[in-house]
């Protein structure tokens, strides 16, 4: 069973606080997404294979769809060409050492209008408290809107579903679900307009139709979710997730 998330924190939770509702300040009118990934890896710019969708679609539209409330532009870079490449040669990654790289590596910062969101697209794995994350996705570094993506787990689901599922599609929804983490949604910042937290898997939601669902991130099934998700396209995210983003933004 693998997982599409992981919330990391590695500074205090007033601060990661703070730093959540302030995505959604009304004079926050830019967000922006920069995606870097390590040499020996490229992030899926392609569309997932028998579409005809533009590059990262899923992810794009539903970001949009959660900052939907308040007019913003959203910026996602689509080309490899606008993405920077890294160069590193270990195959597992703390949590301290993700946050130092995101801060080493990223270009795009806040500004009294904007808001930046920074992808890192790893050859490696997350390692915690000492143990290698083998069924991990994704993780979120919610204190400075950091999403990894673990590239060897990623590509492991297709050789090990027989589901109409593509690498492009999985690498998305982890992005999404990751996304989802990285606003503060379920728990992790933001307050909640009901309650909708999953009482085992924290910080998920309990809609078992939600991309923050945590068998959503079960890939014991993303063959048959990831097939229903890509198809959906918008939408990933049930209404009380939708609902929690409402209310911050109007508030």
């Amino acid at each position: 069973m693998k997982f599409f998330g992981m919330l990391v924190v590695v500074s205090s939770a007033c601060a990661q606080k703070e730093i959540l509702e302030g995505v959604f300040l009304p004079e926050v009118a830019h967000i922006q997404v920069e995606i870097d990934y390590q040499e020996g890896v490229l992030p899926y710019t392609r569309a997932p294979s028998g579409t005809d969708e533009a590059p990262l679609t899923i992810f794009s539209d539903n970001v949009a769809a959660l900052f939907s409330t308040l007019p913003r532009t959203i910026e996602v870079p689509v080309a490899l060409e606008e993405m920077t490449s890294f160069r590193l040669s270990q195959q597992t990654y703390t949590a301290e050492e993700l946050y130092a790289l995101s801060m080493s590596e990223r270009n795009l910062w806040d500004t009294a209008q904007s808001r930046s969101f920074h992808v890192l697209v790893m050859n490696g794995m997350l390692e915690r408290d000492g143990q290698v994350m083998d069924q991990t996705l994704g993780a979120t570094l919610p204190q400075i809107r950091t999403i990894a993506l673990f590239r060897p787990v990623i590509d492991s689901v297709i050789l090990n579903s027989s589901d109409e599922v593509t690498v492009e599609t999985v690498e998305q929804l982890t992005m999404v679900h990751e996304f989802g983490h990285a606003v503060g949604l379920v728990g992790a910042g933001l307050p909640a307009v009901t309650d909708h937290e999953d009482p085992v898997a924290t910080h998920h939601c309990t809609d078992v139709q939600c991309i923050m669902h945590h068998s959503a991130a079960a890939i014991a099934g993303v063959g048959n979710r990831g097939v229903q998700f890509s198809g959906e396209g918008l939408g990933l995210f049930d209404v009380r997730c939708r609902k929690d983003i409402e209310e911050a933004e109007l508030n």
